[in-house]
């Protein structure tokens, strides 16, 4: 019984993903053809002051180049748009064991954003979203579980999660 009954546990696990709590609103006919990054805004949450990892001010640097190339893909920005995005991120980092005092290997970050796109001072669109973890897939969440995160002690284990998080925020955007 207890041998078949992990399996399933474990998929369970995996299949839930990650619980969000997310509130639109775009006013009515907005039609934006471009915006440019007005400021990105970063939070840094953590238990443990760990120097081998991205300060908040590389976090900010390091997003904001991101969702520029992450908009631009997206088709969504332009240097001198009239319309701009103000981005504020809570960024939680989540050291791997850190409730038993491990700081030496990051693990997913929890994260929670907000964005407002404005023009001539009127909100055109916002969004807020809660409590987001990474979802990197099947096999990379099979790694994670395998794991447990243990390795990833260098500043850029966190570029995945935080490029997931720009392509994420530049889908959001209309």
């Amino acid at each position: 019984m207890k041998k078949s009954l992990l399996p399933l546990l474990l998929i369970a696990g995996l299949a839930s993903g990650c619980a969000t709590t997310s509130t639109l609103s775009t006013k009515d006919n907005v039609s934006v053809a471009k915006v440019k990054l007005d400021s990105v805004n970063v939070n840094l949450n953590q238990k443990y002051d760990n120097p081998v990892f991205y300060s908040q001010g590389d976090i900010e640097y390091y997003l904001s180049k991101c969702l520029v190339t992450e908009l631009s893909k997206e088709g969504k920005y332009q240097a001198n748009a009239k319309a701009s995005v103000n981005i504020n991120i809570d960024y939680k980092r989540v050291y791997t064991g850190e409730a038993f005092g491990m700081q030496k290997s990051v693990s997913r970050p929890r994260i929670a954003y907000n964005y407002k796109i404005l023009q001539d001072r009127k909100v055109l669109q916002q969004k807020e979203e809660k409590d987001l973890s990474i979802n990197a897939g099947l096999l990379e969440n099979l790694k994670t579980v395998a794991t447990m995160d243990v390795g990833n002690t260098e500043k850029e284990a966190e570029n995945s999660y935080l490029d997931a998080l720009c392509r994420h925020i530049a889908e959001q955007v209309y």
